[in-house]
């Protein structure tokens, strides 16, 4: 018998027992029945949902890479899929956990008294990550009995989402021979105005429930739920398209097919991505959320968690790619904001500095009057003009040197980490030693009074505890250094403390590239930098 090759990520028939008749479990998974393994003494209790592949292998292995994209967007919320094959390697269906005390939503409704759960239930239970991740995935069948509650690894009672068999609907439809591409158009009005829908249009979704079982119009300007709609869109799009070529060889047996699924993948994402990032309110979202990322990170980490076995590691999500893609669309939607108009009286607020040159200069110009008329009479008199001149500049120079320069905003944290991430750690130890270098030379670093300032003791302090390796702890760091400096009085400066300090002050001085280069501008302190190159040895 000649055997055709499997699908990657497929399970064995053989490795499996019948339970219970599929009448026997929820309405959602007809054609169904519920079996556990054959031999599985750590988990005896554990079932799983069998469902027989009746339209073709095809069909069954496209449920299977739904369910890995499922898994990959919201982890424990999407019951886990495999395909099952026979003997001779054809796919007969697919098998996911159970998932523990599962109850569809719509069996919550008749349970209590055919009442939904309140919009604030909804929300923190995270059911719109399940509406996003639907949208996105194109979930032609997003009925009541398809999403609803579950137990996770901790026993917490969470949302969640099964039957995956009609997601990815449009390459199902031409797989049956009709086109359902612009059901799922995706378009800024029904994203702003998520979850309800007017240019998509999947024959069901949360937008036509009755509001006893769902109000959406309660869900579309909430707060709570717009920002945790935004999340579930942003994390969508960070996914790479690595991640869905890895899926698609995994389960999938036909080169057609999965470079079709391939090709849909990759361009949903590029739409959804231009499409978000036209929708100021997810540009507002980005740009109040640097750290969101963060969150979405460790997410993608409990999803690698689950990949154990070596010859599984194409299918982890490189969550580095994922930082550089979240870094590339924040800068994108910081670029997009309009510019900040300072206020009128900002900009009459200014320092008494301007008046004082001004009427240097004029002096200045006077005297060069009387010069050019040579009215040299009383040399006396402009030798006292000149020196009453020299002590304004002077004076004013001292005044430059001994105020604490005006405060300047804190940068983003985000910006600077995308500014440290570029430059390579080698350099990054070399740069902060050479900072460190000149301000630990307790003799250049003296004040006025021959004592180090404190502000440079602090900043001292910050930068001692600096790992080089570390983009996250240099950029906090940098952001402390001036926010100490926006809040010190100090005024024993000498000319070297008052060039510290004006470096680290620059708005633009946000990775020790170059606030050694702008300190290297002092000869002394360059003298003490210039030996430290990169690759020497900093012990």
């Amino acid at each position: 018998m000649t055997h055709e090759k499997r699908p990657y990520k497929s399970k064995s028939e053989n490795l499996f027992t019948k339970k219970q008749k599929s009448d026997q479990i929820e309405q959602s998974t007809s054609e169904a029945s519920l079996v556990k393994r054959k031999e599985d003494n750590a988990h005896p209790d554990r079932s799983y949902v069998y469902k027989e592949a009746g339209l073709g292998p095809e069909l069954s292995e496209i449920e299977a890479f739904n369910g890995l994209c499922y898994r990959m967007l919201l982890g424990e919320q999407a019951a886990k899929v495999r395909a099952v094959h026979n003997d001779s390697n054809v796919t007969i269906g697919v098998i996911s956990k159970l998932i523990p005390q599962y109850l569809s939503f719509h069996s919550f409704y008749r349970q209590n008294n055919k009442t939904g759960l309140t919009t604030e239930e909804f929300i923190k239970l995270k059911f719109p990550q399940i509406l996003v991740a639907a949208y996105c995935e194109e979930e032609n069948d997003l009925n009541a009995e398809n999403f609803g509650f579950g137990r996770n690894k901790d026993d917490e009672i969470i949302s969640v989402k099964i039957d995956h068999g009609a997601s990815t609907y449009p390459v199902i439809a031409e797989k049956r021979d009709y086109s359902a591409q612009n059901q799922f158009i995706i378009t800024a009005d029904d994203i702003i105005n998520f979850p309800r829908l007017k240019n998509a249009s999947p024959d069901s979704f949360v937008h036509i429930y009755p509001p006893k079982l769902l109000d959406v119009d309660k869900l579309v300007h909430n707060p709570e739920f717009i920002s945790q709609k935004y999340y579930s869109f942003l994390k969508r799009i960070l996914i790479d398209d690595d991640n869905y070529i890895g899926i698609a060889n995994a389960t999938i047996n036909s080169d057609t097919l999965r470079k079709d699924l391939i090709a849909h993948k990759i361009e949903r994402t590029a739409l959804l991505k231009n499409t978000l990032i036209a929708i100021p309110e997810f540009r507002h979202y980005i740009n109040q959320n640097p750290f969101v990322i963060e969150q979405i990170i460790r997410e993608f980490e409990d999803y690698n968690d689950e990949i154990r076995k070596p010859e599984d590691r194409f299918l982890k999500i490189d969550t580095q790619k994922v930082y550089s893609r979240f870094l590339d669309i924040a800068q994108i939607c910081k670029d997009m904001e309009p510019p900040e108009i300072l206020s009128e009286e900002t900009l009459i607020d200014l320092p008494d500095l301007s008046r004082d040159l001004a009427e240097i200069e004029e002096g200045i110009n006077n005297l060069e009057q009387m010069i050019a008329r040579e009215e040299f009479v009383d040399l006396p008199d402009l030798s006292r003009d000149l020196d009453e001149i020299e002590k304004g500049i002077n004076s004013l120079e001292q005044i430059k040197i001994i105020s604490p320069p005006p405060a300047t905003a804190l940068p983003n944290k985000l910006k600077v980490r995308s500014n440290i991430i570029k430059i390579p750690a080698s350099e990054r130890e070399e740069n902060i030693f050479a900072v460190n270098a000149v301000l630990h030379d307790d003799d250049l670093m003296k004040g006025q009074d021959g004592n180090i300032p404190a502000i440079i003791l602090e900043i001292r302090n910050i930068m001692k505890d600096i790992d080089y390796s570390d983009d996250k702890k240099i950029a906090a760091a940098i952001i402390q250094i001036k926010d100490r400096i926006n809040n010190s009085k100090e005024r024993n400066h000498s000319t070297n403390t008052q060039e510290i300090i004006n470096v680290f002050s620059q708005p633009g001085h946000i990775n020790f590239r170059v606030i050694r280069d702008a300190l290297s501008k002092n000869e002394s302190m360059e003298k003490i930098m210039a030996p430290i190159k990169v690759d020497m040895r900093l012990d």
